[in-house]
């Protein structure tokens, strides 16, 4: 299991270390949203709740209930409208009011954000000979491997594409 607050806890302990190597800490690649989270802060936990509607009936209430927080997602978009959901349910009180009460603060204030930018037809290129490397150095093997010993699918087995 990982989290953006075991990533946080690994940024701080990286950071002090740049701090006392006098050099300087760069984050590449991962995942948007923990980078956003570092920038923006993060929300707590919230406990699961029992999803009786669909997807469908979430967005209506979003939508009736929180608009700008609905405007932000879309009816496809499970993940966010289950959240959504949990708040509500779990607070009572409209998710973008409590999430703006309750979000812990920034742990990066300032930040020099750099892209890497390609050319999309070398990029795909790249990514094709990637994904062929990948797949005669055994990947299928590997995914299946991983589903047969975490039969509970922990989050890594989530990952995009992974299925």
């Amino acid at each position: 299991e990982f989290s953006v607050g075991a990533f946080f806890e690994i940024y701080k302990n990286a950071k002090e270390f740049a701090r006392s190597q006098e050099c300087l800490l760069i984050i590449t690649g991962g995942s948007g949203f923990y980078l956003k989270a570092m920038l923006s802060g993060l929300a707590p936990d919230v406990p699961k709740c029992e999803l009786n509607l669909s997807n469908e009936e979430i967005y209506e209430l979003a939508l009736q209930n929180d608009p700008e927080f609905a405007s932000k997602f879309s009816q496809n978009d499970s993940y966010r409208l289950e959240k959504w959901y949990q708040i509500y349910k779990f607070s009572g009180q409209i998710p973008s009011i409590w999430l703006k009460q309750n979000t812990k603060e920034s742990v990066i204030k300032e930040l020099a954000i750099f892209e890497i930018l390609w050319d999309k037809d070398e990029l795909r290129a790249r990514i094709a000979k990637r994904t062929k490397n990948m797949l005669d150095e055994g990947l299928i093997d590997e995914a299946k491997f991983l589903f047969d010993k975490y039969k509970s699918e922990p989050k890594p087995l989530k990952s995009i594409g992974l299925k």
